[in-house]
């Protein structure tokens, strides 16, 4: 020992403090191979490894912790196991503040002349408790979203501001990152402040409005345990190990089978057949998760977009779908314009006006093209929105007009006027509209909080525009909004929509209640936050997929 052998280091005082709680379970708590050919085995994988998506050609796994918990130390022993020595491309220590101060983006070879690998670690500056220091979570999200470059110099006391231009259009699913790693000291877990703890939440609330995979790091096992020092085969014999694996997992609210404890190698001169398992295993791990969510709502999205993009009406004459917005004041109707725009504007607008006033906030008739892009071509739909719905007779929009606005004679722009309904020019009317004109399908927008409240009067209005419609033989679909604030559940997690009793229930009682096949009621959440949400935009994207879908049906019937 260095020094006096009287004085214990802080370390070893934590050290014999913890051995008395240092226990073994009669049977490891999981399972692991300690020989040379899984490592071999695991190296393999890595190698191979083809990401799900063919526009993804690397895996981007952010790694995010606080200070000195081993973010660049893990991209160091990774980099070490492939290199066949140990390694120190990354910065690492143990500073009082982060020692990374710039987002790296660390793609590791297959040895010092062999190609990349499909994985790209990704660097950030630690987290620290205290406000306008450390990484700030704004930063986190520019991220996450593909826009921050490698090299960025990060600013606690400003967030990153992207590039407007680049801004204007969503980063690519291949700069995205795909998996978020949190990076947490197994000696400090008890320790972690509510501050720091209230940082991380904060972040992983944004991670799963992303859809992004997200596992927990849990370094510094050896340190944490004299069990698991003495040697790294007793790492899931050990009890101690264990309720840190447990302790963490409640604390950020990640899943015990997603915490992978490891080693990192900080002061060793040679590799370790035990230690790199651990790390490979964990990093097999991350790109497994990766896969998932490219497989899920990720390359759902992508999907999703594109086959928007490319949608050719059934019918030549018709370059675009017209798609009528109908339903009670303060419904969702504009806003569902706004948040399809978003999506492909890659960005929040708010194009149509949109609120919750008594009265309709819309006065006009309007007709709203998408375009791809701030430069992008024209989508082919046009969203039509109209004023909203009324009990009262003499308020709202007049049946009468939905029935000029389906035949194709209202113009863009026309002002309502609820005690007098729309006259069509003579002259105009002599002869029926063209079918690029009308309308090819017609949505129903209700609030999914209102249902059970709506009245007789406003029923029967419904119902009068819905015989209008079948009259003309229109496509009709639900669009059922604000399921976030209908069911604590689905606020809750967004994925957990078709998991909701009590959505189901209010599915089937508005089919119910407007006489329209439960298959198509669509569940949405339209937009309301300062950024997209992936799970949100699935949900509209598969809605106006939908909507396209069923007025291809229509003029596949009237047009051909």
């Amino acid at each position: 020992m260095y020094g006096n052998d009287a004085q214990l280091s802080e370390c070893e005082v934590y050290k014999v403090e913890q051995s008395s709680q240092v226990s073994t379970e009669e049977k490891p708590w999981r399972n692991v191979l300690w020989t040379a050919e899984r490592k071999d085995e695991l190296m393999e994988m890595i190698r191979n490894h083809k990401p799900l998506v063919a526009s993804v050609s690397q895996i981007r796994i952010l790694m995010i912790g606080p200070v000195g918990a081993g973010k660049s130390s893990f991209f160091n022993s990774i980099n070490s196991i492939f290199m066949g020595r140990i390694t120190s491309k990354a910065m690492s220590g143990s500073a009082g503040t982060s020692l990374t101060t710039q987002f790296r983006t660390y793609p590791v070879k297959d040895g010092r002349e062999g190609k990349p690998l499909s994985s790209v670690l990704c660097d950030t500056m630690g987290l620290e408790e205290q406000s306008g220091a450390g990484l700030d979570i704004e930063d986190i999200s520019s991220i996450l979203q593909g826009h921050v470059p490698d090299r960025y110099k990060f600013n606690p006391s400003t967030p990153f501001q992207p590039d407007e231009q680049k801004a204007s259009k969503p980063a690519s699913i291949q700069e995205k990152i795909h998996c978020v790693v949190y990076v947490i000291d197994a000696t400090k877990i008890s320790l972690m402040s509510d501050k720091l703890q209230e940082k991380l939440a904060s972040i992983r609330r944004k991670v799963n409005s992303l859809g992004i995979a997200q596992i927990i790091l849990m370094t510094k096992v050896d340190e944490a345990c004299p069990l698991v020092e003495m040697d790294l085969q007793n790492l899931y014999l050990s009890s101690y190990i264990k309720s840190k694996v447990q302790e963490v997992s409640s604390q950020l609210g990640v899943p015990v089978s997603c915490v992978l404890p490891v080693k990192n190698y900080s002061q060793e001169l040679e590799l370790e057949l035990n230690c790199d398992i651990l790390l490979l295993t964990a990093l097999q791990q991350m790109l497994n998760f990766a896969d998932d969510y490219l497989d899920d709502v990720g390359i759902r999205k992508d999907e999703l977009m594109e086959m928007i993009r490319n949608h050719k009406p059934l019918v030549a004459s018709v370059s675009q779908i017209r798609i009528l917005m109908i339903g009670p004041v303060g419904a969702g109707k504009s806003s569902f314009f706004n948040s399809i725009n978003s999506i492909f504007m890659g960005r929040i607008t708010s194009k149509a006006m949109s609120g919750s006033a008594g009265t309709s906030v819309t006065t006009q008739f309007r007709t709203y093209p998408v375009k791809d892009g701030r430069e992008g071509k024209p989508l082919p739909f046009v969203l039509c929105d109209t004023m909203g719905l009324e009990e009262q007779s003499g308020a709202g929009l007049d049946i009468e007009d939905v029935s000029s606005i389906l035949q194709g004679h209202v113009p863009d722009r026309y002002k309502f006027n609820p005690s007098t309904p729309f006259q069509p020019d003579e002259q105009k009317t002599s002869k029926s509209a063209s079918l690029q004109e009308k309308i090819h399908c017609v949505v129903y927008v209700i609030d999914a909080t209102k249902i059970s409240f709506m009245s007789d009067k406003l029923e029967e209005k419904l119902a009068s525009i819905r015989r209008k419609v079948n009259s003309l033989g229109i496509a009709q679909i639900i669009l059922m909004t604000k399921v976030d604030e209908a069911c604590p559940l689905v606020e809750m997690d967004l994925q957990n929509l078709y998991l909701s009793s009590y959505i189901k229930s209010k599915v089937q009682e508005v089919s119910s209640r407007l006489g329209v096949p439960v298959s198509c009621v669509l569940p949405v959440k339209n937009s309301q936050e300062l950024e997209l949400e992936l799970n949100c935009d699935v949900l509209l994207l598969t809605a106006l997929q939908q909507m396209l879908n069923f007025a291809d049906d229509y003029l596949d019937d009237v047009g051909m």
